[in-house]
């Protein structure tokens, strides 16, 4: 599984109290064993629902952007692989 930096997402929102929400993304790339789609798509799933519930230090949510995850294809050693799209919520109080 490779997960690469949060980028920018969109734009924040500013509220009465001063606090603001932003709203970083990232994707997750996760890539099964060679030849093995089940067993990578059973593996994606848990890690898609895992995403869904996590409750990650000062984290807000995360929300899945999706309704499952991608199927990309099989890379050039045969891994089966798949993307998951993820936006945090952080709140920032000034």
């Amino acid at each position: 599984m490779f997960i690469f930096a949060p980028t920018g997402g969109p734009r924040p929102s500013r509220t009465f109290d001063g606090a603001e929400v932003r709203y970083p993304r990232l994707q997750v790339r996760v890539r099964g064993d060679v030849a093995d789609y089940l067993g990578g798509q059973a593996f994606t799933n848990r890690v898609f629902e895992t995403l869904e519930s996590a409750i990650i230090g000062t984290y807000i949510d995360v929300k899945c952007l999706e309704s499952q995850p991608i199927w990309i294809g099989y890379d050039s050693q045969n891994h089966p692989e798949w993307s998951i799209n993820v936006e945090l919520w952080v709140e920032r109080s000034w």
